[in-house]
């Protein structure tokens, strides 16, 4: 009898803010912001988005618009959800 495959679910690993903060940096290292956009979107998912908008006073709905696939969140929405994850965003001289 063969098994069944299981289904990777990546927001499961990211249970704390240094899991966290390797997955978004990742994703910021690919310059890709559709890419970066929608990693935070699975840690907002794997955080859990009710507890995300309660925290940040951004309904559920806003979040899953502004952290999908296609969204473009302000800096500011931005801050206040990196802030609950427990991540920061820091800036670095590029390397050629």
């Amino acid at each position: 009898m063969q098994k069944k495959p299981s289904i990777y679910d990546p927001g499961a690993a990211l249970t704390n803010p240094e899991t966290r903060a390797v997955f978004i940096a990742d994703a910021l290292a690919t310059d890709h912001a559709a890419h970066i956009v929608a990693s935070i979107g699975v840690a907002i998912s794997a955080f859990g988005a009710a507890k995300m908008a309660s925290l940040t006073g951004i309904t559920v709905a806003d979040l899953e618009q502004l952290f999908g696939t296609h969204g473009d969140p302000d800096l500011y929405r931005l801050m206040k959800v990196l802030h609950v994850l427990g991540v920061s965003l820091s800036v670095t001289a590029r390397t050629q």
